[in-house]
């Protein structure tokens, strides 16, 4: 149902465009009054146009496309129902390429699944099948780089989480480009920043420098107080990096006077952690203690519990080293205490392989016992995680590079497909333009006008019933066309549809067709003079062309076809659809005529050879006297073979002793058809000229028309199609003599 309601919606649109395309006409000073003679064809004319414009506003053609984002809960045990659902539902769209649309935003959503459940090389995978199906214009809707932008940042955390940072890095550069080009501001200082992050974890503080004051800047400018907290702390981390402590202390401190919300007050300590650290390393061992100490207070929710054991664990192990084993063991005592039912393995360990050594400095052996053994089990566990997530991640590195040779694999289809999409974009280009070409001079070249001419009174001699077989052809004709005839770039997507919908863009080229031969050609409007039909025919004849092309883009483009390319494609296919019918009809009518002709020519030709076996008229002396001078002529009857008007003047080409003269006279054709009126074998052939038949030797014809011949060595005369018939007459009638 929704194919129909489609189909007529694109059947609308194409007939609203003609309709608007005479209006725009209409503001053009040149063509609006072959518009007023339009418009004034009647009532009917008027009435069609009204219902084109207000039937498009009740209908409304609608693309049903399922809701599969739903709350997906990460909870493990529905993990893998999650993502076997959805990996279903992947496999199923993929078999469907007009469903491409939504197979992206599906594989995403798979994508994440993926990367709850630790499962990044496929993550990654699906998520640059995503990128590369954007890319590639497999969706219906025109690709959305900031979403593309997201997708490699996802794909970044993705490499992030393997430990991958070079690769992940790739992948935060081009978001950024994605970004920079939406203007996504909030996406670029994230890809920023994840950069920058990239190298501090493969140990580049350098590098990492400007990327995170590049990042503090874009902060600064759209206000946002969390990231500019963030960005000053990474500044101040790399310059720590950089044994540039003094400039890292002050970025710290800084940024102290912001105040943080509910949600980012981690940030500030994490920043006096980091504060402290640089402290000591610089030697300021006052204010670095001053700082970890302000970490132990007012510690309430599990970050700030976590922030603060860790200061106490920093500060036991500086009054390790400083040999003050009493305040080294008070701390660590106070991290313990804060980590034990905690599960910070990493912390808690080292917290207790320092009160091991701290214990057995001040010789209290049973305490040094129990915690070296909490450090050995510490260390095992470590140990076992170390090499179960080295096995993983070994495991993880084997499948990504399996992928990696995929994903160039479709990279490389990829730029082959867009180098052939180029390709045939230039070509289509060139096409067009040499079909314009060709149908300038076709259409402007010597009896054009006089073929089209010729085919417009072929049809207007057709009966009712054989007028009605003629567009039943036509019809059936645009069906089969568009049936085997389809754009190239979807030729894939299209060969699913079934054999009624494929059936649709022949009936929609036919309706639209048949509905502005209707009008133009009504009986209406054949009551109206038009003083040039060659030029009305192209422009009912354009207009169907830019008509049907419309149509056939919108019916096309609802189905989730679209782009240059295709519109390249369908205008060649259209203009085609409608330039091969027409020309093979011209010739077909052009035969049929020249047929006819040639049968005519030969009878005539056999009265005219019983004519001229007859005695000729009788001489008699008649005078045409000047319309405008005291000029006049005389001549013999007999000796007259031809007029021809020149302007106001005319030429008489008289046969005097077998010798041809010619003599001009200022009178007009009418004026001497008035004069000969009563000789009825010297007849007006053509706007331009009378011949006098009995000096006719013989009759030729072809498409365009039929020629008279004379015995003497003089150029035949035309006989145009508006007196073909008298002349005709008049030769029949002579037969037997004068």
């Amino acid at each position: 149902m929704s194919g129909v309601i489609n189909t007529f919606w694109a059947l609308l649109m194409g007939l609203v465009f003609s309709s608007g395309f005479l209006f725009v006409l209409s503001l053009c000073g040149r063509c609006k009054k072959l518009v007023v003679m339009l418009f004034s064809r009647g009532k009917t004319f008027i009435i069609f146009l009204c219902v084109i414009f207000l039937i498009p506003a009740l209908l409304q053609a609608q693309l049903y496309e399922p809701d599969l984002t739903g709350n997906t809960e990460k909870k493990p045990d529905s993990l893998s129902l999650q993502i076997r659902t959805y990996e279903n539902i992947v496999e199923e769209m993929q078999r469907q390429p007009s469903s491409y649309g939504s197979l992206v935003n599906i594989m995403s959503q798979l994508g994440d699944l993926y990367s709850a459940n630790e499962d990044y090389p496929k993550a990654i995978y699906l998520y640059m099948r995503s990128i590369i199906m954007r890319q590639m214009g497999h969706s219906s809707l025109s690709p959305n780089q900031s979403s593309v932008a997201w997708q490699m940042i996802e794909v970044g955390n993705s490499f992030y989480r393997l430990r991958d940072y070079q690769l992940a890095e790739n992948a935060y550069r081009n978001a950024a480009q994605y970004f920079n080009k939406t203007a996504d501001h909030q996406g670029l200082i994230t890809a920023i920043n994840n950069i920058g992050l990239c190298r501090l974890n493969m140990g580049k503080p350098e590098a990492a420098l400007p990327v995170f004051q590049k990042m503090l800047a874009f902060s600064k400018q759209i206000n946002d107080v969390a990231r500019v907290y963030s960005s000053s702390i990474y500044i101040g981390i790399s310059l720590s990096g950089m044994k540039k402590y003094d400039e890292a202390i002050a970025v710290l401190n800084n940024v102290a006077h912001f105040e943080m919300d509910n949600e980012n007050l981690d940030l500030e300590d994490f920043r006096k952690l980091q504060l402290g650290e640089t402290y000591l390393l610089s030697g300021d061992t006052t204010n670095g203690i001053s700082t970890y100490l302000s970490l132990t207070e007012n510690a309430k929710d599990a970050t700030g519990i976590y922030y603060k054991s860790i200061a106490f664990s920093r500060l036991a192990g500086f009054y390790y080293k400083e040999h003050d084993y009493q305040k080294a063991l008070t701390y660590a005592e106070d991290a313990y205490s804060l980590l034990k039912d905690k599960h910070h393995l990493n912390v808690i360990t080292d917290v207790n392989g320092l009160l091991h050594q701290l214990y057995k400095a001040t010789g209290n052996t049973n305490k040094a016992l129990f915690h070296f053994e909490a450090y050995h089990e510490g260390i095992m566990q470590m140990n076992n995680r170390e090499i179960e997530t080295f096995v993983s991640d070994y495991n993880k590195k084997v499948e990504r590079i399996a992928i990696s040779h995929e994903l160039k694999s479709i990279r490389e289809n990829s730029e082959r497909i867009q180098v052939e999409k180029s390709n045939q974009q230039s070509l289509s280009i060139f096409l067009v333009i040499i079909a314009v070409l060709l149908l300038v001079m076709l259409f402007t070249a010597k009896g054009f006008d006089a073929r089209v001419g010729l085919l417009l009174d072929h049809i207007r001699s057709y009966s009712k019933t054989e007028k009605i077989y003629l567009l039943l052809l036509l019809g059936v004709y645009f069906i089969a066309f568009y049936y085997f005839f389809v754009p190239v770039e979807n030729a894939v997507g299209l060969r699913n549809l079934s054999f009624t919908e494929r059936m649709y863009p022949g009936l929609i080229a036919f309706i639209v067709s048949l509905a502005l031969v209707s009008v133009f050609y009504s009986p209406v409007a054949g009551q109206k003079k038009v003083k040039n039909w060659y030029v009305y025919a192209l422009f009912v004849f354009g207009l169907a062309f830019l008509s049907v092309l419309l149509a056939e883009f919108v019916l096309f483009n609802v189905r989730g076809f679209g782009g240059f390319n295709f519109l390249l494609s369908l205008s060649l296919i259209v203009l085609a659809s409608f330039i091969v019918p027409l020309y093979l009809f011209i010739l077909i009518v052009e035969k049929l005529v020249v047929r006819h002709v040639a049968a005519i020519s030969e009878s005539l030709n056999q009265y005219i050879g019983q004519m001229r076996q007859k005695p000729g008229p009788d001489k008699k002396m008649i005078t045409l006297q000047s319309e405008k001078t005291s000029g006049r002529l005389s001549f013999d009857i007999s000796e007259l073979m031809s007029v021809e008007a020149q302007g106001n003047y005319s030429m008489f080409v008289l046969v005097q002793n077998k010798v041809v003269n010619r003599k001009i006279l200022h009178i007009t054709m009418k004026a001497i058809e008035e004069g000969l009126a009563e000789y009825e074998f010297v007849v007006r052939c053509h706007k331009s000229y009378m011949v006098n038949i009995q000096h006719i030797a013989k009759v030729t014809g072809n498409s365009r028309g039929y020629l008279v011949h004379f015995d003497e060595e003089t150029e035949p005369v035309p006989v145009s199609r508006n007196f073909q018939k008298n002349v005709m007459e008049v030769i029949r009638k002579f037969k037997d003599g004068f």
